[in-house]
């Protein structure tokens, strides 16, 4: 007879081989992507940390330090909102996620595989943002574990995001919803210049959405002497990306 530790030992190690095998099947099927978008990501990172300064002129420490964050934040809301669901949502229109959802594995794994690959998709871009940086500005952050934590939980909650908006809406809804995320955040949130630039009920409408915290909260973790997060940012991120992994699992659930 099986004990209950041994049977949770083999539950663990079946567990383990299955996200082991959709991590590897979710890296064939994006391989392509990551030279592909390294050079994109690389490009993004220039042109914003080069480009919008021409624009903007002479920045403050402070203003410096926002914009390098923000180019992290941009870069993650590109791959999270907007590259990915679309993906997704070929993926779905061709019939492979429902052949996933098939597959004797739980749905969470599935989404966790595709997480960790989409995770490491971003780094080139975070890298390239951090260069551009310290090329431009002379920024040098260091990678210390708090701002390793903030990336992963910010990449975490713009994937979720846009996974659960491909999984509920139709392909030609994702592609519209992910480009107006993408133009909100660069041209309407306070990411790339200061707060003071939009009127207060437009700041408060972005300290309840996800994407305006996580930059106050990147800009912190990377820039400790900014004071630029506040007490709420987190639970507002940690509320998005619950109810968003919520969202994608009950969407991969639900039957057709």
């Amino acid at each position: 007879m099986i004990s209950e530790g041994g049977l949770n030992k083999s539950r663990l190690i079946c567990g383990t081989r299955m996200l082991t095998s959709l991590l590897k099947w979710s890296f064939v099927r994006h391989r392509y992507l990551f030279i592909a978008f390294t050079m994109v990501q690389t490009v993004f990172a220039l042109a914003i940390v080069y480009g919008l300064t021409l624009m903007m002129g002479s920045l403050t420490t402070s203003q410096a330090e926002q914009l390098s964050a923000g180019v992290w934040q941009l870069g993650l809301v590109a791959v999270g909102c907007t590259i990915a669901p679309q993906l997704l949502s070929e993926s779905i229109s061709e019939g492979l996620l429902e052949y996933q959802r098939n597959l004797p594995v739980p749905r969470i794994c599935l989404l966790i595989a595709d997480f960790i690959i989409w995770i490491a998709v971003s780094i080139p871009g975070v890298v390239a943002g951090v260069v551009a940086s310290a090329a431009r500005f002379g920024l040098i952050q260091m990678a210390t574990p708090n701002l390793v934590m903030m990336l992963l939980l910010c990449a975490l909650g713009n994937l979720s995001l846009g996974y659960m908006l491909a999984i509920w809406l139709p392909c030609g809804g994702v592609t519209v919803v992910g480009q107006l995320i993408m133009l909100a955040t660069m041209l309407f949130a306070p990411i790339l210049y200061p707060s003071d630039k939009l009127p207060s009920i437009i700041l408060t409408i972005h300290d309840w959405m996800p994407f305006v915290p996580m930059h106050r909260m990147l800009t912190d973790a990377a820039f400790p002497g900014s004071n630029t997060s506040h007490s709420i940012d987190l639970f507002v991120v940690f509320a998005w990306c619950l109810a968003c992994v919520a969202g994608c699992l009950a969407g991969l659930s639900k039957r057709r």
